[in-house]
């Protein structure tokens, strides 16, 4: 997705957590980390629900129309008998003309250093 279209994206994640039945307890979008031409966008997340449910938040996110990634994956047992999930998802959008105008800039600006 673009810029412009990361929010749906975001509410699109919460909604597949949600569909499935599970307590999101943190949801978290972190700081974009830039690349190339695209920049990344870790979300934190922790879920609460069952295995099955669990699992097919993870089809769900599969199936979205954008990438997303499950990434440092942590699921342990609570004493309520249903499974906590700790994971960063990431998904990445473009960077439009301008910001790749200004990290081209950047780099430029760190060879000229040497």
């Amino acid at each position: 997705p673009n810029k412009a279209e990361m929010g749906d994206m975001l509410v699109d994640i919460n909604k597949a957590a949600q569909a499935r039945g599970l307590s999101v307890e943190l949801f978290k979008p972190g700081g974009e980390a830039p690349r190339e031409f695209y920049a990344e966008v870790p979300i934190t997340l922790n879920l609460v629900g069952s295995y099955h449910d669990i699992g097919g938040f993870t089809g769900d996110l599969a199936r979205l129309p954008r990438i997303v990634t499950l990434n440092d994956i942590n699921m342990t047992a609570n004493q309520a008998g249903t499974l906590v999930l700790r994971t960063t998802a990431k998904t990445f959008r473009y960077l439009d003309e301008g910001e790749m105008a200004n990290q081209k800039k950047a780099q430029a600006g760190k060879g000229g250093k040497k």
